[in-house]
């Protein structure tokens, strides 16, 4: 389900795939990184921005919670768009289910993703750029909060192209 790493020559100049005290260089690092969109009353555009210090490569995203009031446009600081407009979040990633776990008699139950978005080819970000979600609504302003949760899944790579170790 996962993409596999295929380091570029570039990469492997700074880096190994796995880390090896044997060996000079630094290893990739699989990092996971979470945030959250809330749309309430007040917000109804509401934004998250992810921010890695080191080099990395963004591979994956999944999303869990009110995922069928959402559509989101995804953006680096850069200003480089990965979706040509807000995209419903059922139609970006394929597999949602509910979760009946914990839901109040009468209340909606939360959806979480089975399969997640994969950027491909990954996304690479620069040290200290930033990866921004924007949130919209998916129907008419209704006086009802709503929030979806979001896992980031990167490579980081250590020393390379001015990222701390």
């Amino acid at each position: 389900m996962w993409p596999r790493l295929r380091l570029t020559n570039e990469e492997k100049a700074y880096v190994q795939k796995y880390a090896d005290p044997s060996k000079p260089g630094r290893g990739v690092l699989r990092r996971l990184y979470a945030g959250h969109l809330a749309l309430t009353g007040a917000v109804r555009t509401p934004t998250f921005t992810f921010q890695i210090s080191r080099r990395s490569r963004v591979f994956g995203l999944t999303f869990s919670g009110d995922v069928t009031r959402f559509r989101v446009e995804i953006i680096t600081s850069s200003g480089e768009l990965h979706t040509p407009q807000p995209v419903y979040l059922p139609h970006l990633q394929p597999g949602f289910m509910q979760s009946e776990q914990g839901v109040a008699p009468g209340a909606t139950p939360s959806w979480f993703s089975v399969l997640p978005y994969i950027f491909e080819p990954s996304l690479v970000l620069l040290p200290n750029q930033t990866l921004n979600l924007n949130g919209f609504p998916t129907d008419v302003f209704q006086d009802v909060d709503y929030r979806v949760d979001m896992a980031l899944h990167v490579w980081e790579f250590p020393g390379m192209l001015g990222s701390p170790y």
